[in-house]
């Protein structure tokens, strides 16, 4: 009998989870050296609890959210990173990392090719709706300037990154975004 499959699918899963509590941590030695060393899964979706409807750990959108630039790179550098994989409520990265005012994460993200600037949450936001709502006037300068930006993207409910800088009364996030050209 060959117990090779089960046997590599507990040692990646236990690699999985060590990765994801040094991500956790913030440890960068740790997680490049569980990266180099062992088979992860690293767009694994773990679960907090039961709910369908609460968050799910995800490594790229943790490290992302929590701004650990350097760990994104590492995850970056992994040839099976879906970098725009989204969680339970449909945020990714670049959301998290929009929504925190995470400027080196958002830079770094937005330099990858295959980058999708206009993916909406479960909700309808994008990471530039939710860097517009949080106030995160570097993040937002650095989202116009990625090519593939639409600024007319509307949510379920019809609002677009403009209606919520008009309703916040943010005159300088509204001149910004009224100054907007492809």
């Amino acid at each position: 009998m060959n117990f090779a499959g089960p046997d590599n699918d507990i040692q990646n899963q236990a690699a999985t989870n060590k990765l994801r509590k040094e991500i956790m941590r913030g440890k960068t030695k740790k997680v490049r050296s569980l990266l180099e060393n062992n088979k992860v899964n690293i767009n694994a979706k773990i679960r907090y609890t039961s709910n369908p409807d609460i968050a799910e750990y995800i490594a790229l959108i943790w490290a992302a959210e929590k701004g650990y630039t350097e760990i994104v790179s590492l995850l970056l550098k992994q040839p099976d990173i879906d970098i725009n994989i989204r969680d339970c409520q449909g945020f990714t990265a670049l959301m998290c990392a929009a929504e925190k005012g995470k400027e080196k994460v958002v830079k770094l993200l937005l330099q990858q090719p295959k980058i999708n600037v206009n993916i909406q949450n479960n909700k309808g936001a994008t990471a530039l709706m939710l860097a517009v709502n949080f106030e995160k006037k570097e993040v937002v300068k650095q989202l116009l300037n990625h090519p593939g930006i639409d600024i007319s993207i509307k949510t379920r409910n019809g609002g677009t990154a403009l209606k919520c800088a008009e309703i916040k009364g943010d005159r300088e996030m509204k001149e910004l975004l009224l100054g907007f050209s492809k």
